[in-house]
């Protein structure tokens, strides 16, 4: 949440621009949280330029991120300056449907009646007052020579009487004036009525125990900096006590999220007790805990890949299904997330504005896996439905065609004079490559259901997201090194025809031998020029085991070549 000028002093971010990458779909404006933007002064000596008694220069928005002040100020609280109302504005944020909203009561924590009063920023400290930096300046807003309002004055005029020169702008639209002050500043502390305070603690880099310690503080200040010198020390000696943290009965959420991010800090390494941590701290009792493991590993890693479903078919809170279906946005291609996509699409519980959208992003990102799930069935009537149809047509008009043609065949009957629109309204380009020998074909099949959205159809992959397969050293490669990729996923840094990529491939260790088999044998022919006989799936019986005996951890590139050398 922030805020900004021109009537706006509280938004609320619903759904991070890379949810929208590729999807067709633009973003729309960032919605307002505010539900007034009325100031409360307690003077009329205020100077605006356009926002008229509202808050035209709004700058700040903290949370009271302490317990000092408890029974004056709550979690909930928002500290808004208002630099030309000489006020710091006090608003109280609630849940509204998926998002928030700020309510402005009238309420200030600080206001001056000193015309040069202009407190930009507001925030706890560390020993749990609130801080407000005071700019302590006449003149605020930057463009004063449109307007100059200051009913304690009688100024109400076009431009400002103290305009130096010409009666214009000048650069960037600035007021020039001399009554902008340059030197001077104030601080100012707001203390509980007894004027005692948290003594700070004592932070010490060569003293690891006073950082976890610090951790746990009541001050959010102390805690961020604690969390800093831990990973800025970049050494693993207390991964262990952050591991504890992560899994204490008597920690509050709080704390378990900065041991998270101290964590995520040091490096979270596939298989290693920190990733262990982070993706059981995906099933955390507490919501806000889960969300934040979620965020640290990401949403491509196999871990949250696998948490996803589970998360967004049992998740009722609001805000939390619109942050998970944000994430469903961004993962990979997964059928068992597009079957959860389906479900929450499908079922009655209706969905505010901003869960439609993302939810509509996430099975935009499924394309064609969400597809072969939606056409086991007649589609429904409504918003959903209509959906599918326009993912279908993105699919006709695109490179992944084969998906949606494939599809057809097997389609209800309800759809595929649908599906037969769609295709005939995009004519397929003429063919270029020769026609796939019988025997792939089923690994064609399960290749265009389970791998096309991210290596696309024609295995070129996604530009810096999603390596290619063709020509692909790993394609052509060991048979055993692919298997093992298909089977238990690979995670982390990746050189693929000398260009590094660095995300993470989920493994398919949901399909049967026969499929994996069949998909490695057509990716192998299509992509890497491999003509030779088909893998067997007693190749990959063999292998199963080391991806049970790893508990599904990922491989890394160096892992698969220390094998391969064996």
């Amino acid at each position: 949440m922030g805020s900004t000028a021109n009537n706006n002093p509280s938004w609320i971010l619903s759904i991070p621009s890379a949810a929208y990458t590729g999807s067709g779909i633009e973003p729309g404006p960032t919605p307002r949280a505010d539900t007034s933007t009325i100031i409360y002064p307690n003077t009329l000596d205020i100077t605006q330029v356009d926002q008229i008694n509202r808050y035209t220069a709004a700058a700040g928005h903290q949370f009271y991120t302490d317990t000092l002040l408890d029974g004056v100020l709550q979690s909930n609280n928002v500290l808004v300056c208002e630099p030309t109302g000489h006020a710091v504005g006090l608003g109280m944020v609630v849940d509204h449907e998926s998002l928030k909203a700020t309510h402005f009561r009238g309420n200030n924590l600080f206001a001056s009646s000193d015309a040069w009063s202009s407190p930009v920023v507001a925030r706890a400290g560390p020993d749990g007052a609130v801080w407000i930096a005071d700019w302590y300046n006449p003149i605020i807003q930057h463009n004063v020579v449109f307007r100059f309002w200051n009913p304690a004055r009688g100024y109400d005029y076009p431009h400002s009487p103290y305009q130096i020169g010409e009666q214009k702008p000048g650069k960037g639209n600035a007021y020039v004036t001399p009554l902008r002050d340059q030197s001077h500043g104030r601080i100012w502390r707001v203390v509980p009525a007894n004027g005692n305070v948290r003594k700070p603690i004592n932070l010490d880099p060569h003293k690891s125990a006073t950082l976890i310690a610090g951790l746990q503080s009541p001050s959010q200040h102390t805690r961020l900096h604690a969390q800093r010198l831990l990973i800025e020390r970049g050494k693993p000696d207390m991964v262990a006590d952050l591991i504890s943290l992560v899994f204490g009965k008597a920690v509050s959420a709080i704390h378990v999220i900065h041991a998270i991010w101290t964590l995520e800090g040091l490096g979270v390494l596939p298989g290693s007790p920190a990733y262990q941590a982070l993706e059981s701290a995906l099933g955390h009792d507490d919501a806000i805990v889960s969300r934040h493991a979620m965020l640290a590993l990401g949403a491509g890693d196999p871990a949250v890949v696998r948490a996803l479903p589970r998360l967004l078919t049992t998740t009722r809170n609001p805000r939390e299904l619109l942050l998970m279906l944000s994430a469903a946005a961004q993962a990979p291609s997964n059928e068992p997330i597009a079957q959860a996509l389906w479900q929450v699409a499908t079922r009655e519980t209706k969905l505010d504005a901003s869960q439609s959208e993302a939810i509509r992003l996430a099975m935009r990102r499924q394309g064609s896996t969400l597809l072969a799930v939606a056409f086991t069935a007649d589609l429904p009537e409504g918003w959903a439905g209509q959906e599918i149809l326009e993912i279908a047509k993105r699919i006709a008009a695109g490179p992944n065609r084969a998906a949606l043609v494939a599809m057809q065949a097997t389609a209800p009957a309800g759809v595929r004079p649908k599906i037969d629109e769609i295709l005939n309204a995009a004519p397929a380009p003429e063919p270029t490559e020769p026609e796939l020998p019988e025997h792939l074909l089923a690994g064609q099949t399960i290749y265009l259901k389970a791998c096309i959205e991210c290596h696309q159809a024609d295995g070129n992959g996604v530009e810096a997201t999603f390596p290619p397969l063709v020509d692909s050293e790993w394609v052509k490669g060991d048979t055993r090194t692919l298997l093992r990729i298909m089977l238990g996923g690979v995670y982390g840094p990746i050189q693929v025809n000398g260009v590094e990529f660095n995300s993470a491939m989920p493994g398919q260790i949901h399909l049967t031998d026969d499929e994996i088999a069949a998909t490695a044998s057509y990716v192998r022919h299509a992509f890497g020029k491999q003509v030779g006989n088909p893998i067997a799936p007693s190749e990959v019986k063999t292998l199963r085991p080391e991806i049970e005996e790893r508990k599904f951890t990922p491989w890394t590139a160096g892992e698969l070549l220390k094998l391969e050398k064996n």
